[in-house]
């Protein structure tokens, strides 16, 4: 009977531990969304969020790129795959937020404040007045672009080099 007590506490602790550290940790950064990393798979990425993923769009034939979106949860959220791998996490939710507390929707002012100089700067492909801001980690392996239109943070795409990429797969 002992056992069975000590047992249940423990299970009870470890679910409400992973409960209370899924809702603090759904941040973006340049490692990803939360526990979610550029390099795992769909079915990693679906475990994870607890929700299927569906196809959000298809990259050109041959490309093996896929635009994948969370059916449920999680909304704004689009993970990027190539070759069956995560290669970045869009988000075009207000909800959704960086380690660092921005979120779309976000003025172009607030990341100036957070992070100055390091914020590299790029014109928009489509909107003359648009533009992205990139953070790189040291390496320029990963990093972070804000796409910025009317001085608003618009979406954010967290991951690999190919937060460069301006239309999906291409």
């Amino acid at each position: 009977m002992k056992y069975l007590f000590t047992l249940s506490s423990l299970l009870i602790a470890m679910l409400f531990s992973n409960a209370v550290w899924a809702a603090d940790d759904w941040r973006l950064s340049s490692a990803g969304y939360g526990p979610l990393q550029p390099g795992m798979t769909a079915k990693q990425a679906e475990s994870l969020l607890g929700s299927k993923l569906i196809t959000a769009s298809e990259g050109p034939p041959g490309s093996a790129c896929t635009l994948m979106a969370v059916a449920r949860g999680h909304a704004g959220v689009t993970l990027m795959l190539q070759h069956g791998r995560i290669t970045h996490i869009e988000a075009n939710s207000p909800g959704i937020l960086t380690k660092s507390g921005v979120a779309v929707g976000d003025s172009s002012a607030k990341l100036k404040r957070l992070f100055g100089k390091q914020l590299e700067i790029e014109m928009h492909k489509y909107d003359e007045k648009g533009f992205y801001y990139f953070l790189w980690d040291a390496k320029r392996s990963r990093g972070m672009k804000f796409e910025i239109a009317n001085d608003k943070v618009e979406t954010i795409y967290a991951g690999s080099k190919t937060i460069s990429l301006v239309e999906g797969c291409n």
